[in-house]
């Protein structure tokens, strides 16, 4: 090749680099364009206080949502801005969920869940938009549902399991409920060819029968833990005891009861497992768990302190094969002064205990806090 022709073709190349440089750019621009008007959109649906417009500008803010999930990009997109907006990846980098509420009075919420599915071909995916149809469902729905029939939640974490050769999606979720109860939890996401399903019998219960999926109410004023340890791969969560014997009918009024169960993959199925730390041996005075971080916008793991119950000691909670809602006893922190920690650290340890093991997802309530009215002199 003479000189003459190499710099003919130094030349074409540099013109195609150029052009394709200057596309890769432009596409860049544009999402974060299109960001910039998701972000008014949901800051617009956020700052809103009006009930009626509520429903309306969630509308809004999902149909550009949904035009922009249909861009190449936005599988591996982060969308660092919605930050109100949940948003968790499978490990195996197939399944990406968005979740988010909107909230419009302290007994109802309008949940809204976009699902991504990886297609074969690289670059491309699926999109459902699951709808919320949970005023046509049963409280605790026993049926496999699909993307048109769903009963409402925000999801945080998201645990991938085989059974065959067939990927199955165990879900982690959180239900805001009512002004009396809240809600954790678990179902099973998989696909048949492209349809979507949720609900698969691979939970085992109590009374030793399969459900679909779990749900665990318990009184709004208390915290459960419900969570994917993956050191001990179990589903660790609280269990959850009537305050006291008279209310066991009433699930607004269960608490946990500083025990805890567990759901263990064996052989197809989540094994249930009772009293999983009060029955272990003393291990690490630290675990990790899952949470979401609003700095990175992302689910993180991260170190707390484990509280140990051991069975030989008064206070443990399973007591005669019975659980019972527990309190502090007086004494352990009103005592003789021969306590080392005085009252008031106790109650900013607990506080920041409870605040590091509560719900991991995002959720959001446009109610807003009722301001305190000063009281005259």
């Amino acid at each position: 090749m003479n000189m003459r022709n190499m710099l003919k073709s130094l030349f074409v190349f540099g013109i195609l680099f150029l052009s394709f440089s200057s596309q890769l750019f432009a596409q860049q621009a544009n999402n974060l364009l299109d960001e910039r008007i998701l972000k008014r959109r949901l800051d617009q649906l956020r700052a809103t206080k009006d009930e009626a417009l509520l429903p309306i500008y969630n509308d809004s803010f999902k149909a550009e949502f949904l035009n922009f999930l249909d861009n190449k990009v936005a599988f591996d997109y982060p969308f660092n801005s919605l930050t109100t907006v949940g948003k968790i990846t499978s490990s195996d980098g197939q399944i990406r969920i968005f979740s988010w509420n909107v909230q419009l009075n302290p007994d109802e919420n309008i949940y809204n869940c976009i699902i991504l599915k990886k297609k074969k071909r690289k670059g491309e995916h699926d999109i459902y938009d699951l709808k919320d149809n949970s005023m046509m469902l049963p409280m605790f729905p026993e049926e496999t549902l699909d993307e048109n029939n769903w009963y409402g939640a925000l999801y945080y974490d998201i645990v991938e399991v085989t059974k065959g050769r067939k990927t199955y999606y165990t879900l982690l979720g959180y239900d805001l409920n009512n002004s009396f109860s809240h809600m954790k939890l678990l179902d099973v996401l998989y696909f048949n060819g492209r349809k979507l399903n949720l609900g698969y019998p691979m939970f085992e219960t109590e009374d030793g029968s399969i459900a679909k999926r779990v749900f665990l109410e318990h009184s709004k004023k208390a915290t459960m833990t419900l969570r994917y340890d993956d050191r001990r791969a179990k589903i660790v969560f609280d269990h959850l005891s009537p305050e006291s014997p008279s209310m066991k009918d009433f699930r607004e009024y269960y608490v946990p009861d500083m025990s805890y169960d567990a759901y263990k993959f064996i052989e197809d199925t989540w094994v249930l497992e009772s009293d999983v730390i009060a029955t272990n041996s003393e291990e690490s005075k630290k675990m990790k768990i899952s949470r979401y971080d609003p700095e990175k916008d992302t689910v993180v793991e991260v170190e707390i302190r484990k509280k140990w119950n051991s069975p030989d000691g008064g206070n443990t909670p399973v007591q005669n094969g019975t659980h019972e809602a527990k309190t502090v006893p007086k004494e352990e922190y009103e005592g003789n002064g021969e306590s080392k920690t005085s009252a008031k650290e106790q109650k900013v340890e607990k506080e920041k205990t409870r605040k590091e093991e509560e719900f991991g997802g995002v959720q959001y309530g446009n109610l807003g806090k009722k301001k305190k009215k000063r009281r005259r002199k």
